[in-house]
């Protein structure tokens, strides 16, 4: 027994007075296993629907008589009930359809265009005329991963991160720098414990290569400097990026200050843009003007991102008259 609502409004044209004696009294819906009761009036309602009532000994719904059984609605009648025709339930959507109560519920559940359904993937309402397309994009129906080899069914949305982070069939990079193997990630501990040795040879290389390289001396310019810093605006300029220990950083450099900054005064910040985390020296000398040398080990982060983050180098008058030309020498 499927309830679809239905009341005399829904019923097509030519039918609406049939259809008053199709709905009953109690549900208001259409009647279902229509039942006779042993009123004067031989009322008729849907068997759930009076079974409940005859149960609790309560008169008859409709004319309030006293009855003690029911009985399975004559044939006439019930065959004048299931031939009422009703429109769609979404007539009001333009769907043309009219048929008989059975007629609409396979209408409902695989024609009709208008009616809405959920996704059973993710539970959205779909309309059947877009299901098809819906299930192309939908992003939590499930595929197969591509990979060959692995039978792992996701969701499409979660293909992506399953390749790159999950799949025993995908391919990596050996992670020990310098040694480039490529291999499935289900041979990633077997590729470990045979290149052991050489790994070893490669972390110790690296080891010693940090150590004989952990001084920088360079000289940076700012591109533009002479046209920005004769503004009036407070703008900052950014020099062009420079590796240090195969990590990036560069200079920020505001010519009239930056929010903290006093009338008169100018700021130079050393800004790292790769995930840098060691104490590290700097000795920051402007053109004509003196050193400033100062060691960092906290890094404050800024809005750049997540990896770019920054520390204050000067922040003075003195910095602020003594600017020429945009060049830094900084080691």
């Amino acid at each position: 027994m499927r309830r679809l609502g239905l009341d005399a409004s829904f019923a097509a044209p030519s039918f609406q007075k049939q259809a008053e004696h199709a709905i009953c009294a109690i549900c208001l819906d259409y009647l279902e296993d229509p039942q006779e009761v042993g009123c004067e009036a031989r009322h008729v309602f849907c068997g759930p629907c009076i079974e409940t009532v005859l149960q609790e000994r309560k008169p008859c719904p409709s004319c309030r008589g006293h009855f003690s059984k029911t009985q399975r609605a004559p044939a006439l009648l019930r065959n004048l009930i299931e031939e009422v025709q009703w429109k769609c339930l979404n007539f009001a959507s333009n769907c043309a359809f009219t048929g008989t109560k059975k007629e609409l519920e396979k209408h409902i559940d695989s024609e009709c265009p208008e009616q809405e359904t959920a996704c059973p993937f993710e539970g959205s309402p779909v309309r059947f005329n877009a299901k098809a397309a819906h299930l192309r994009s939908c992003p939590k129906f499930p595929v197969p991963c591509p990979n060959q080899g692995c039978a792992m069914i996701i969701a499409r949305a979660e293909v992506s991160h399953h390749v790159e982070n999950a799949c025993l069939e995908g391919m990596v990079t050996c992670t020990v720098s310098g040694c480039g193997s490529r291999m499935k990630r289900k041979l990633v501990d077997q590729h470990d414990d045979e290149n052991m040795k050489k790994h070893f040879k490669l972390l110790h290389e690296k080891v010693v290569d940090m150590e004989t390289n952990d001084n920088l001396e360079l000289t940076v310019r700012f591109p533009n400097f002479e046209a920005i810093s004769a503004g009036t605006q407070k703008r900052t300029l950014d020099s062009p990026p420079f590796v240090f220990q195969d990590m990036r950083f560069c200079l920020w450099l505001w010519p009239k200050g930056d929010l903290n900054s006093s009338v008169g005064q100018a700021a130079l910040y050393m800004v790292k843009k790769d995930a840098y985390d060691r104490t590290l020296t700097f000795t920051v000398k402007p053109k004509n003007c003196g050193e400033v040398r100062q060691t960092f080990r906290r890094w404050a982060s800024t809005a750049g991102g997540d990896n770019q983050t920054c520390v204050p180098l000067m922040c003075s008058s003195r910095l602020h008259e003594r600017l020429r030309g945009g060049l830094w020498s900084s080691t």
